[in-house]
């Protein structure tokens, strides 16, 4: 592994444990900051990365240009604080009942809770209540986000002097997929009543998931970034502390149990031990069924670079939604390279996406839908070629990802 992805780790493991770093050979700030930005790592190590910087003061515009960003978001990240406890104390005074997850209720395990910079606030809300809900947004004078909305997560954002937040409005936790993993998360019931906690994150009162429940989420929420997007080491981050705050309080076994159940029980394995040996996670959580693999480097390394190959786009594959089928399990993946891509050329009705919905309906109408998707193909392909990439990068970086989930035994494959 690189020396300066071994520094950014050590680096990201004292600065979570309230800890100083002195680093053996100097630090090229130029080369980690961007790396520690993709990863939503900046503002939670700058107390460190100041301490270095004195002593060894070079990368001097990199760092004033960090300093720069830090306290801007750093301060900004305090008035959403203050804001998502105005909008929940509204909430509570309609006899609504949000619930939080991730955003607050994480970031006040860190040691400088504003230094875990986030771009949304997440709020779980009863399909039955989200009217209700949706109405109190706008009455306090949030505007709808139709761009970034999705139908069970319609968005809403106040930019106005101090009020500064933005909403994820979600009336369920998986959001808009379908599919077998979609229906056995319901049959979980993450967010039944008699599990939610009642807590202070921030100095702000919430309700937030169960401390199981909530691992259980997180584990999903990774997975769905590490196959759509790229994976920022926050994320794990978020893992390390909250194991390590809650460990006594969940039920170890059971965990596990679920974690087979979804398919995410080796990719989780690799993800916890990449936080036992780098983030100072508490190795009880780990089981003893797969005390025997190793550390996944290669895992390591994607999501210190965030799914991002030296010379390639992430966009080619974060831009289209092929992955989710595997994730959710609404189809099978293959075992060789040609029938993959002859299933992504030709996939069945159920896999289709919803513009092609009439061969959902009328499977006589699949060769239709086909030669549909062809033509919408070559439209991508001209916008690939417009913007100095190329349509075939897309298929590889899709594949790409297929593999590397193959490998964590995250997708049902067929034989």
């Amino acid at each position: 592994m690189k020396l300066l992805y071994e520094q950014i780790l050590a680096l990201v493991k004292t600065s979570i444990h309230h800890e100083n770093y002195i680093p053996d050979t100097e630090i090229s700030w130029k080369n980690a900051y961007p790396i520690l930005t993709a990863g939503k790592l900046a503002g939670i190590v700058y107390h460190n990365v100041s301490q270095i910087s004195e002593a060894h003061g070079s990368d001097a515009e990199v760092l004033n240009t960090w300093k720069e960003v830090v306290f801007q978001k750093g301060f900004r990240q305090l008035l959403s604080f203050q804001e998502l406890g105005h909008v929940l104390q509204e909430a509570k005074n309609r006899g609504l009942h949000p619930i939080i997850f991730k955003g607050i209720a994480l970031a006040t395990l860190y040691p400088a809770p504003n230094m875990r910079f986030s771009a949304d606030s997440d709020i779980l809300i009863s399909p039955e209540e989200r009217p209700s809900m949706e109405a109190l947004l706008q009455e306090l004078g949030y505007s709808f986000v139709e761009a970034a909305s999705k139908d069970h997560v319609p968005v809403y954002k106040i930019n106005q002097g101090s009020r500064f937040l933005k909403i994820e409005l979600h009336d369920c936790l998986w959001e808009d997929y379908t599919g077998l993993q979609a229906d056995l998360l319901k049959q979980l019931q993450l967010s039944a009543p008699e599990t939610l906690l009642q807590t202070t994150a921030c100095n702000v009162p919430i309700t937030t998931l169960g401390y199981e429940q909530h691992l259980i989420y997180q584990i999903f929420h990774i997975a769905k970034h590490f196959a759509f997007e790229g994976l920022p080491l926050r994320y794990l981050v978020d893992i390390t502390l909250y194991v390590n705050a809650y460990y006594g309080k969940i039920d170890v076994p059971h965990f596990w149990n679920v974690m087979k159940k979804l398919k995410y029980d080796v990719f989780c394995d690799a993800i916890f031990k990449i936080c036992v040996q780098y983030l100072g996670m508490d190795d009880s959580i780990l089981s003893v069924e797969y005390k025997k693999h190793c550390l996944n480097e290669t895992l390591l390394v994607d999501i210190l670079t965030v799914g991002r190959e030296e010379g390639t786009s992430v966009e080619a594959w974060a831009s289209t939604d092929t992955l989710s089928l595997y994730l959710m399990r609404n189809t099978q993946a293959t075992s060789t390279g040609f029938s993959q891509k002859l299933h992504m050329l030709f996939p069945g009705p159920s896999e289709l996406k919803d513009k092609f919905s009439y061969a959902k309906k009328y499977k006589i109408l699949l060769p239709i839908a086909w030669i549909h998707r062809f033509f919408s193909a070559i439209s991508y392909s001209r916008y690939c070629k417009k913007n100095g990439t190329s349509s075939n990068d897309a298929y590889n970086k899709i594949n790409y990802r297929l593999g590397l989930m193959k490998d964590l035994e995250m997708v049902d494959i067929k034989e």
